[in-house]
C-alpha cells in the first residue's frame, strides 16, 4: 500500500512539476520578450536624448566659434588700421614736414635779439669784463690805501 501511495504521489509531483515548468517557461518567454521591448524602447529614448544633447553642444560650440572668429577679425582689423595710420604718418614725415614748422628759440638767433640788440653771450662777457675791472680797481684802491697808511706813520 505504501508503494501505491508512493507511486501515486510521485506521478502527481512529476505531473505538477512538468506542468508548472511549461507555465513558467511561457511566462519566462513572455517576460524576456517584454524586457527586450523595454530595453529597446529605453535605448531608443536614450539615443534620442543623447543625440539632442549632442546637437545642443554642437550648436553652442558653433556659436562660440563664430563669436571668437568675429572678435579676432575685429581685433585684426583694428590692428591693421592702426598700423596703416602709423605708416601714413611716417610716410608724411619722411616725404615732407606735413605742415610742421619749427621756430628757432636759441639766443644766438639774430632775428630775435636780446636787450639792446645783444644776445646773452655778449651780455655775459660784458658783465665779466665789468666785474674784472671792478675787482682790479678794488685791489688797486686797497693796495694804494695800505701804502699810504704805511708812509704816514
Amino acid at each position: 500500500m505504501t508503494k501505491k501511495i508512493f507511486v501515486i504521489l510521485t506521478v502527481l509531483f512529476v505531473t505538477l512539476f512538468l506542468g508548472s515548468s511549461v507555465f513558467a517557461t511561457n511566462a519566462l518567454e513572455d517576460g524576456v520578450k517584454d524586457m527586450g521591448t523595454e530595453v529597446k524602447d529605453s535605448w531608443d529614448k536614450m539615443s534620442g536624448t543623447v543625440q539632442n544633447a549632442g546637437n545642443n553642444i554642437k550648436g553652442a560650440m558653433n556659436t562660440m566659434g563664430n563669436s571668437i572668429k568675429g572678435t579676432t577679425e575685429s581685433m585684426g582689423n583694428s590692428m591693421k588700421d592702426a598700423a596703416q595710420s602709423m605708416g601714413d604718418t611716417m610716410r608724411d614725415v619722411m616725404d615732407g614736414n606735413d605742415g610742421y614748422e619749427a621756430t628757432r628759440t636759441s639766443s644766438m638767433n639774430n632775428t630775435n635779439s636780446g636787450l639792446f640788440g645783444m644776445n646773452s653771450t655778449a651780455w655775459t662777457w660784458l658783465i665779466l669784463a665789468v666785474l674784472a675791472v671792478a675787482i682790479g680797481g678794488l685791489v688797486w684802491y686797497y693796495g694804494a690805501q695800505n701804502t699810504n697808511n704805511s708812509r704816514n706813520k
